[in-house]
């Protein structure tokens, strides 16, 4: 038996390293081979906003809803200055129930939309003159011909701002817009008509953010409130006037009088009454007793009398 050299030992620990690195280096693998067949094998859902634009009608109203499961899609419109409103992009709303009843801010899913050709030399020639940019929508989400909401911003702005813009949308109810608020980064105090951004390609795309806004309810009154406390200082003052001619006693007319404060009598009178009947039909007069008395001392005066004859006599 020979004693294992230092070289022995030095070879026999790079040969254990060898393998070491070896097992880390298959572990390595197959976890990387793992991860890329879950990444494959896993479903994902992509959020791409230019595959939801679509081509506006070539006529008669625009279709400013369609059904999707997700929720429900509205069509933001545009107007150039004094040019009529354009379909733009797609609004989509989800149902939040904790908003709408609790009060809060609700992200709205947004199209992105784009300028082409003949609608940026539009917008170009709008920011020179000093022309406002209008955006718009109807005002109940589900009714596509009710009166449609709409806010404007200088077009100098919008080009300032490099077409990002943010929509703040105030909610009535479910689906009522309250106001649309519509702001923009860049804001100058005057709009110039020269040194403006230059677009050097003929399509612009907009950089739109969208949140949807459900007040607090405040708390409710209890009791019942006047009519007139609706009304304006002055309407309700008429409407006073008015009360006071149709009713003199200046109390309000739809009001019942008030009751009156009944005296005790008038309360109690069922029970007092036959108290009094009984009280007043009583047995008559008592005879008097000194007349008694007297018809029997006659005859007792009498006989007293009678022995004093009887000594006269004698």
């Amino acid at each position: 038996w020979r004693q294992p050299t230092l070289a022995h030992v030095a070879a026999s620990l790079l040969v254990v390293r060898q393998q070491r690195c070896e097992q880390i280096k298959m572990a390595f693998r197959f976890c990387s081979r793992l991860l890329l067949v879950l990444l494959i094998t896993t479903p994902t859902r992509a959020f791409d906003f230019d595959d939801e634009e679509e081509d506006s009608p070539s006529g008669g109203q625009p279709n400013y809803f369609s059904a999707d499961d997700a929720g429900l899609s509205v069509m933001l419109q545009h107007a150039l200055g004094d040019q009529s409103p354009q379909p733009r992009g797609k609004l989509t709303f989800k149902p939040s129930k904790g908003a709408e009843e609790t009060g809060g801010k609700v992200a709205i899913r947004v199209a992105q939309a784009r300028l082409e050709g003949p609608a940026v030399e539009a917008i170009k020639t709008l920011a020179k003159q000093g022309g406002l940019y209008t955006v718009q929508l109807p005002s109940v989400l589900s009714d596509p011909e009710s009166a449609p909401v709409f806010a404007s911003m200088s077009a100098c702005a919008l080009l300032a701002s490099r077409f990002e813009e943010h929509l703040l949308l105030t909610m009535d109810s479910k689906d009522h817009v309250a106001s649309l608020s519509y702001s923009l980064p860049v804001v100058p105090a005057r709009c110039p008509t020269e040194g403006l951004p230059r677009l050097a390609l003929d399509e612009v795309l907009f950089n739109t953010t969208a949140t949807q806004h459900f007040p607090e309810e405040g708390p409710k009154p209890l009791g019942k409130i006047h009519d007139a406390a609706f009304l304006p200082p002055a309407a309700a003052a008429a409407a006073a006037k008015a009360a006071r001619a149709t009713n003199p006693d200046g109390k309000d007319a739809g009001e019942a009088p008030p009751a009156e404060n009944q005296s005790f009598l008038r309360k109690y009178w069922m029970y007092i009454l036959p108290v009094v009947i009984l009280m007043s039909m009583g047995g008559g007069d008592q005879p008097a007793a000194g007349g008694g008395e007297g018809g029997g001392a006659g005859p007792g005066g009498g006989g007293g009398a009678r022995p004093a004859a009887r000594a006269a006599r004698r």
